[in-house]
This record gives C-alpha cells, structure tokens and sequence, in this order.
C-alpha cells in the first residue's frame, strides 16, 4: 500500500501541502461562531425552528453565554429540547426577546419573512455565510471535509466561473477538492469536460490519476487471497436499479437475486439479520447489542477460515470493534471506499470487507453535482430528481470500484427502500433490496426463489466454498418481517405533527408467492394477494384458516412499551391516537 499512498501524495502535492476541504469546513464553522459571539450577552434571545437543525445548532456552536429564553417551533411536540423550554412560534412576539437566532434551512425563507415584521435583530446562518461568499445548498451540518457536499460548493463554483476570469481558481480548487475526496469520477470528468485547449495543470493530475487507478488495479489483481468485497447502498430499492444502469448492466451477467428480502426496513436491524439473524422483536434483548463473534454465525464461519472481516461505516454501536473501521457519519463512497482500499492491499489475509454506502444512496440524496437541495423525506418532484441525480453519480463510483477490483468476487446489495413518507414500513418498496455477484467462478444466474437476508451467511458460504455449500441453501419460499415501535423522539413528533402516527407502530408481517399479510400493534391488518402479473393488489381476508396460518408464521404478540424505558416518548404516538378517537 506503501506505493500507492506516495503515488496519491505526488497526485495532491499538484496542488500544494494545504487541505481545501478542511479550511472550506472551518471557515463554516467560524463565521457563523463569530456571529453568534456578536450577540450582547444580556441579550434576551430566542431560537427559531425545533428539530434536528436545532440540535446540530447547539452540537456545533457554542452559545453558553447567552441568555436563551427558549425555542419557538410552528408546532410544539415535546417540552423541551437541548435544556430549553419549547414554546409556539406564535407566542414569540410577546416574549421579550431582542434577538432571534433562526436554526432551520427547509423552512428558511418563510421564517425570516415571519420575523422580519417584528423587528428583532435575526441571526440566520446561511446569509452569515453568504456575506462570505459561501453559498450553501444544503443544511451546513451535511458539510464536512469528507461530504460530497463540500465537493458540490467547488463544483458549482467551478460551472459558474468556467467562461469568467475566475476559471483557472475554479478549476484548480474542484480538482484539488475532488483529490482530497479521493473521487477520481469527478477527476475524470474535469479532465474530459477541459480536454482542449491543454492545460499543464489538468495533463499532469490526468496522468498521476490514471497512474494511481492503474496501480491500485495491478495490486488487487496480484493478490492470491480469494477476497470478498461487498458494496452495500443504504435504501436503495429493487425498484430503483434501474436509475443505476452501469449496476443494472451489470446485474444482467451476475448471480441476480430476484426476491432479496430485508426482515426490517432499517439499517442496523438489516445488519442484524444478517449477520446474526435475529430480528428485533422476537430478539428483542439479545439483538440489542453489537454484532460480534459470540452472536454471529457469518463471523465465526468467515474467520474460522482466517479472514479479516471489516464494517466500513459510521453505524459504530452495532459491531464490535474487531470488526468495525470507522468513517464519519458524513463520509462520502469514495471517502469509504479508500478507507477499506488502505486496509484491504495491507492485509496477508483474505478480506471479506462491507463498505456501508450512505450519504449518496440515502436520503438526502447528496451528491458533487447537485443543484439544488430538498428535504428528502416527503415525496416530491424535487426530491425524486435529487434522488436520481445522486444514484446516477454513485452509480459511476460503483463501476469505477468494480472497475479496479477485475475479477475479485464483489456483491452490490441494498439492505431496504428509500424512507418517504407516506410509505409504510411493510411496503414492497421498502422491503424488496436488490443483490447479486459478479467475479471469478460466480456464474450468471437469475434467482427467482426468496432470497431473505437471515440466510446471507449461507449465500457468504457459498460464495467463499462453493463446491462445499449450495446456493439453494440461501433460498426460502417465505419472508417474515417485523419492527418495534419508534423511540426516537424527533421522528415521533414528526410522525404526530404530519397526522401520521400509525407510522411509527410495530409491525409484525409475512410474504410468500401468492400474498403479503400484516398485522400492527393495535391489531389492524393489511392484506394483499399478487395478480398475474406480480403486481400486489388490496384484498379482503376472510378464510380464518388462512389467517391463522399466516398469524403462525408472522407472529402476533408485540413488546409492552410501557414496560421498556427505551420507549418512553413512543407512548406519546398511543395517546395522540387515543385522544383523535375521542
């Protein structure tokens, strides 16, 4: 790894010793530090806007000093929040303040014009920033040194000035940016999009890149191990392949799962499943801790046959530490990507690595060339062009890691759907994942049985000892599915303030080749029964054998809330339904 890491060094000393992304994340964080300073500190002051953007406020900045009477939020659903007392946005007026400090990005422009009448001094972040010349898309806790995001601020920058006299610092910071996030996607393309005239600058980071990408090719080919690479994009549907069609093309010579099923539609209750395969109700207790080799027959197999198992991802709580290498919540694939590529060309031993794929494949949906920002959990035109023009761009990243890694056995999968709301929980959306191989010895074959994620250690079998373990052993002819009820506290003063609480309830679920049956916390059930076609249709359930049947096998009995202080502000989703029954 020696040679590669001085061949990416040569490749950033183009530009110089400094680190652009670090000095663009810092100069965020200072001048809206240096603004919030600014206010007198026996200046009665309000925050604006609950929620997350609240929470990153007083995570991020520091305003012990000042005098904060409370939070101000359109719709009050908890108490308080970060020690403060929460209040109605309407009572705002009459509450003595003489500075407000405005936390929110998705509902900037109709604050400010909500506050504007009042006459109190507002401190709103982003003009802050934009009195700097940084623009931001997107809320600025989505910004750090590994975020696409930050490549995005140099990437419009770079559009904006590409005809204008500022071209040569443009192009010169996006590929520096691009460098230091490790994204040769974005490389490539600045070189293609600049290819005449010639620049001396784009010909020598052109000929280092493909140097590097080269070598890195040459060095995963040289190793003899039978390595196992796992790309894994969070919340991407089986529906939804088709906006990658680089992966798409791919699947098409691969070992293709047709049915791959997650038995939860959330991140660390897929990882569960599948490495351990308990699910989150009936395992309740024992799945809630980390993943680790007393618990998970895949790490016992996989290092029985001394291979070293990784967890590329942020998701630190769900694996032991043996198993984990860390990277920020924000971290981009390609961030990733180079993190596992240091450890895995490093490594005697056989890699069996996952490299948990985020911040493009999950809402929000980030990507270097975004143009504009939504709030991605509603449905919506703009969410859904955020979506593929984010999956687009991954898409290119996955084939570029494919590209380098030739013949090593490498398995794309998804672990659920994206989470839009109003879609359930127990939707096929959210439930179908895509998955197949690609790689040495991995035959081309479509798999039309359930593939349910429980038995991924089986499908790793087969793919580490094939002449050993059958891939039929993977297979199923059913899927079980379920889910506790929410604890998070701000999701369920969303779900309360959208006038969806049902959304936040347990389920309990099963599907199999002819129906999908569900059954919720207050005992109401969904049934569908597939038409000729595949597509499911509502329908009535009125055979009591065939209920009991499917009751059988789905189960019906549900956690007591009331009994478990993880739950605590669930009970709130119950009294808001009783208290609308009324």
């Amino acid at each position: 790894m020696e040679e590669i890491l001085a061949l990416y060094r040569e490749l950033h000393d183009v530009f110089g010793t400094g680190n652009l992304c670090e000095s663009f994340c810092e100069n965020i964080r200072t001048t809206i530090q240096e603004a919030l300073d600014a206010i007198p500190p026996d200046a009665r002051t309000a925050i604006r806007g609950g929620g997350d953007h609240t929470n990153v406020l007083f995570a991020y900045f520091s305003l012990d000093q000042k005098q904060i009477t409370g939070i101000f939020d359109r719709q009050v659903t908890m108490d308080s929040q970060c020690g403060y007392p929460c209040f109605p946005a309407k009572e705002l007026p009459n509450a003595g303040c003489g500075v407000v400090i405005l936390s929110s990005f998705y509902y900037r422009e109709e604050i400010l014009a909500e506050l504007r009448p009042l006459g109190l001094r507002i401190i709103d972040p982003y003009e802050e920033l934009e009195k700097q010349g940084i623009e931001l898309i997107a809320p600025l806790d989505q910004y750090s040194p590994e975020s696409s995001l930050t490549l995005n601020h140099f990437y419009r920058k770079y559009l904006e000035s590409r005809d204008g006299p500022g071209r040569n610092r443009a192009l010169h910071d996006v590929l520096q940016a691009a460098v230091e996030l490790k994204d040769f996607v974005m490389v490539r393309r600045i070189c293609a999009e600049n290819a005449a005239p010639k620049d001396p600058l784009l010909l020598e980071v052109q000929a280092k890149t493909e140097n590097l990408l080269q070598t890195i090719r040459r060095r995963i080919q040289d190793r003899k191990q039978k390595d196992v690479m796992v790309f894994w994009t969070d919340a991407v549907s089986y529906y939804l392949l088709p906006q990658m069609p680089l992966m798409l093309e791919k699947s098409k010579h691969s070992c293709f799962f047709r049915r791959a099923y997650t038995h939860t539609p959330f991140t660390h209750q897929s990882l569960s499943a599948i490495f351990t395969k308990m699910l989150p109700i009936d395992d309740y207790e024992r799945a809630k801790g980390p993943v680790c080799r007393e618990n998970s027959p895949l790490i016992q197999y996989l290092e029985d046959r001394d291979y070293d198992i990784k967890f590329i991802a942020h998701l630190k709580s769900s694996m032991d530490s043996r198993y984990f290498l860390e990277t920020s919540l924000s971290a981009s694939c390609n961030v990733k990507w180079w993190a596992g590529l240091e450890r895995w060309l490093s490594s005697e031993k056989p890699c069996f690595y996952i490299f948990h794929i985020l911040e493009e494949s999950h809402e929000p949906n980030i990507s270097p060339d975004l143009q504009a920002f939504t709030d991605t959990r509603f449905k919506s035109p703009l969410q859904e062009r955020q979506r593929q023009t984010a999956l687009a761009y991954l898409d290119q990243c996955l084939a570029l890691y494919s590209e380098m890694a030739g013949d090593t056995v490498q398995v794309f999968l998804s672990d659920h759907g994206q989470y839009i709301f109003p879609l359930p929980n127990w939707s096929e959306e959210r439930l179908h994942a895509y998955c197949f191989a690609l790689g040495k010895n991995i035959p081309e074959r479509t798999v039309s049985r359930f593939f349910p994620y429980r038995n991924f250690d089986c499908f790793a079998k087969w793919l580490v000892e094939p002449e050993k373990y059958p891939l039929e052993d993977a297979c199923a002819d059913e899927v079980i599915f379920q889910d506790t009820d929410f604890y998070n506290p701000v999701r369920i003063s969303l779900f309360i303030r959208h006038g969806i609480p049902k959304e936040g309830l347990a389920i309990r679920g099963v599907l199999n080749d002819t129906c999908r049956y569900t059954v919720n916390a207050l005992g109401e059930e969904t049934f569908f029964r597939y038409a000729e076609d595949g597509t499911e249709e509502p329908a009535v359930l009125e055979d009591p054998r065939l209920r009991a049947e499917l009751q059988k096998k789905c189960g019906t009995n549900f956690l007591d809330i009331y009994q478990l202080d993880r739950f605590q502000h669930t009970r709130k989703l119950y009294e808001y339904l009783k208290s609308t029954q009324e």
